[in-house]
């Protein structure tokens, strides 16, 4: 139930916040806007491998990259400031066939 329960929260909050989710993605893009503080966010799947770049109003952030993905297959993704520390998480639902999706969060602090 808490799995269920923080996944509400995190799809809440990015939606509240003006974020776009994905679904099925092997590529995607997304934008998180605070203040004047632009984050844009590109993630993709090879090989079953997650690979995140993030940038901060067009400077690149380090790129986090080699997470496993299981069957290669992400539910969606949202972007949310959930720890009010003014700097936005990024969240990665990753989706299995034939077990409760994970989660995996990361930080631009």
């Amino acid at each position: 139930m808490k799995k269920l329960t923080l996944f509400g929260l995190v799809i809440a909050a990015g939606l509240l916040s003006g974020c776009k989710k994905q679904v099925n993605l092997s590529k995607a893009d997304l934008t998180y806007q605070q203040g004047a503080v632009k984050y844009d966010f590109a993630v993709y799947v090879k090989d079953e491998r997650l690979f995140v770049s993030a940038r901060r109003n067009g400077v690149e952030l380090s790129g986090i990259s080699g997470n496993s993905v299981p069957d290669g297959k992400v539910a969606g993704m949202a972007a949310a400031d959930l720890n009010a520390d003014k700097t936005p998480e990024l969240y990665v639902f990753l989706g299995k066939d034939s077990s409760v999706p994970g989660l995996l969060a990361f930080t631009c602090g």
